[in-house]
């Protein structure tokens, strides 16, 4: 639920409401974590115990790590993607960009900014509110995955729970 929640999260969700979704999200966790670890060890004899609980740990922490660094690769791609999405809106024919780019040039030329100077000026502001998006998508889109991928998981443990 909390990743859910926090794929529609932007610059302007409160902090407090972002830190809520994160203890929402480690209670869950709290939660499933032990009980998942108690039900793959109730069907392993107790010989095997030591070695199954070792590979159990073992396996749970390269998920997490894995689980990272693909989310890390998701958002830095959709990033991107967006990036490039917003960057092929941004002609001549947009009034909304063409209005930013004229207020932030006057606001650099009443800063005693070259004239010359000013239109870049505006460009580069405008390419980096097109990234701080892009990037704001892409977060989005990641924890949307997260998500799905939460989802999916609950058909194994289902099964697992089944098998006891």
């Amino acid at each position: 639920m909390s990743a859910y929640l926090l794929s529609f999260s932007d610059v302007n969700t409160p902090f407090l409401l972002i830190a809520s979704f994160a203890v929402l999200s480690r209670l869950g966790l709290g939660l499933v974590m032990p009980n998942m670890g108690a039900a793959a060890m109730r069907t392993i004899p107790t010989e095997r115990l030591n070695h199954a609980a070792g590979a159990y740990n073992f396996t749970r922490q390269l998920g997490g790590a894995f689980g990272v660094n693909c989310v890390v690769v998701i958002s830095e791609y959709r990033t991107a993607f967006h990036a490039d999405a917003l960057t092929a809106t941004q002609t001549s024919a947009n009034v909304p960009a063409r209005e930013l780019i004229g207020r932030v040039e006057g606001l650099l030329a009443e800063s005693g900014l070259p004239e010359a100077a000013q239109r870049s000026g505006a460009l580069d502001y405008l390419g980096s509110v097109i990234h701080a998006q892009a990037q704001t998508f892409g977060f989005q889109d990641a924890f949307m995955v997260i998500c799905m991928v939460f989802i999916a998981t609950l058909i194994p443990a289902w099964i697992l729970k089944r098998t006891e």
